[in-house]
């Protein structure tokens, strides 16, 4: 009996999932989720720190920033397609173990760095395995669960996503002041070594939990058929809108991994003259309480993306971090109280339009090439961290620490202006259809 015809099983938490889905790759699939935004979270959260710790450079922080982010997003633009095509072969499970292996192999490398082009290198082998697993979540949200519980699995993947920020942020981050009384020049090095070991595991633990033996995909197709076809899909509006958001959430996301990082540890180092391991735990400290906040909200989202259009959600998600980044840019003192506020702020908005942009994609995908469709969306993404993180660090070094969060309120702003039109034109429709009948 073909297996599209049996009804769908009940798994974990209420959430329907595909025939074949067990509750281990449910579950496999969740804790990807967390293992996967805890090495990207880490690896742009720790980045200042290694720039003054590790090659001293107490200069150009910015620019070196921008630069070693902008060559690791023209890796994973060149890389991210072929991966959700690559999928649509051989299967999502291997191409996602194989990233998380390249990720925790890259961690270990970064202490041993010794100039910029040394890191631009190690952030090189980064950017393949992070173009895998990023787009392989996107592909596993629209394989695992039912079109009628989706929202709520893209809430736990979003609660499940912040819960990986926070372990980067309150333990990889704290290592170097935890490691400085017993070991002052190694705790760069221990850092590392521990994100790294513990992303190599998850791999192991992805390969055991994960299946692909219900995965439908066009396997036999020629592989520029598949590349072709799921350009075409963005003549969907939702997920022409799904693709823009996704420039918005990513760029977004760059800014409050690296950029805020990268304000306090300058603002204290220079301002304040505080050391980079008590800069960089405070840094964490602020954007584990915006990921906290984040957490507590994506499962909010996702459920009423279940009730509520998901246009609408992606709109409200926008107005709240479009707010929040033109908050930040407001703020002149980084050490003040009023930043942990702003910082939650974007958190709540970056997390709504991660989890609705994801879900307009997978749901508006064509089953048949939604691999290429989630490696489409995520190029989409990783174009925009390539420009927001070349113009951000411009604007870091030359205008104000805090100017890229103007940059990247323009482009939620226009999200916004974008999710409002598309929801007023479908409600529109909708009545114009129900006259008709």
């Amino acid at each position: 009996m073909d297996v599209t015809t049996e009804p769908p099983a009940k798994a974990f938490c209420r959430l329907e999932v595909r025939p074949g889905v067990t509750t281990v790759n449910l579950l496999a699939f969740f804790y990807a989720s967390l293992a996967s935004i805890t090495g990207l979270a880490f690896i742009n959260a720790a980045l200042p720190y290694l720039i003054t710790s590790i090659l001293n450079e107490e200069k150009n922080e910015g620019t070196i920033a921008g630069d070693v982010l902008l060559w690791n997003e023209v890796v994973v633009i060149i890389t991210v397609t072929f991966w959700g095509m690559a999928s649509d072969y051989v299967g999502r499970k291997p191409i996602f173990v194989l990233g998380m292996f390249l990720i925790g192999l890259s961690l270990m490398l970064h202490p041993l760095v010794d100039s910029v082009t040394q890191l631009i290198l190690v952030r090189v082998v980064f950017a393949l395995g992070s173009a895998a697993v990023t787009s392989m979540l996107t592909t596993l949200l629209g394989d695992y669960p039912t079109e009628e519980t989706r929202g709520r699995a893209a809430g736990l993947m979003g609660l499940m996503s912040g819960i990986g920020a926070l372990l980067a942020v309150f333990f990889f981050l704290r290592i170097p002041k935890w490691a400085v009384a017993y070991s002052p020049n190694s705790g760069a090095q221990f850092m590392y070594w521990a994100a790294g070991g513990f992303m190599m595991c998850s791999g192991s633990i992805l390969f055991c939990g994960l299946s692909d033996k219900f995965v439908e995909g066009n396997r036999h197709s020629s592989i520029l058929v598949i590349a072709k076809e799921g350009f075409l899909a963005g003549k969907d509006l939702r997920v022409s809108l799904s693709y823009v958001a996704s420039v918005a959430a990513r760029g977004g996301a760059i800014l409050v991994t690296t950029f805020i990082s990268l304000w306090i540890v300058k603002y204290e180092t220079s301002v304040l003259k505080k050391s980079p391991e008590d800069a960089l735990a405070r840094a964490g400290m602020i954007s584990g309480i915006a990921q906290t906040l984040a957490i507590v909200s994506a499962p909010f989202f996702g459920i009423g993306a279940d009730y509520y259009s998901r246009v609408g959600i992606l709109a409200i998600a926008a107005l709240c971090a479009s707010i929040g980044y033109l908050w930040m840019f407001f703020i002149e003192d980084p050490t003040g109280s009023i930043i942990y506020v702003a910082a939650c702020v974007v958190g709540i908005g970056e997390v709504g339009m991660i989890v609705a942009s994801q879900l307009l994609v997978a749901t508006a995908a064509p089953k048949e090439v939604r691999g290429s469709v989630s490696g489409f969306f995520s190029l989409c993404g990783s174009a925009s961290i390539l420009v927001c993180s070349k113009v951000g660090g411009w604007l870091f070094e030359n205008w104000r620490l805090n100017g890229p969060f103007f940059f990247v309120a323009c482009w939620t702003a226009l999200v916004l202006v974008l999710s409002i039109a598309l929801y007023v034109w479908e409600r529109t429709q909708e009545k114009r259809q129900a006259l008709l009948e």
